[in-house]
């Protein structure tokens, strides 16, 4: 008779989704003043806070001028006017005062786990084994 590990699922997806801040210690939002690079705070943080900013105030504007001698705001995909977690971050508290940076990691990091986490469930239900599972998620 084999005796087989019994692995709680919930602990294994809940290191799966606390991976990226924990293999990413050095930058986790509101506790390091790092991040991820420096274009990623130069541009993108500034361009999405001026498109959300314009979109809540019932403006859209149509040039952005700055990176690369300016361009078409909608063509501006670092500011990620389509992307839900751009409006995610604009509803947190402090985003408008100076924590919008901290809330744009925040929920990076945090997508990077849920990513790892659905790809992890996808090919454990493929019947791969677990630690391929782990390593190609």
């Amino acid at each position: 008779m084999k005796t087989q590990r019994s692995e709680s699922p919930l602990s294994i997806y809940l290191l799966i989704f606390t991976l990226p801040f924990l293999v990413l210690y050095w930058f986790v939002p509101f506790l390091s003043n790092l991040s991820i690079g420096n274009d990623y705070q130069s541009y993108g943080i500034r361009n999405q806070m001026e498109l959300l900013f314009s979109i809540k105030t019932g403006s859209f504007p149509l040039y952005s001028p700055g990176y690369a001698l300016g361009q078409s705001s909608i063509a501006l995909t670092w500011s990620q006017i389509f992307h839900p977690i751009a409006y995610l971050a604009s509803i947190m508290p402090g985003y408008w005062s100076g924590k919008a940076l901290h809330w744009h990691t925040f929920f990076k990091m945090l997508s990077l786990g849920i990513t790892q986490l659905v790809l992890f469930i996808f090919l454990r239900r493929l019947k791969l084994n677990m630690v391929f599972s782990f390593l190609l998620s």
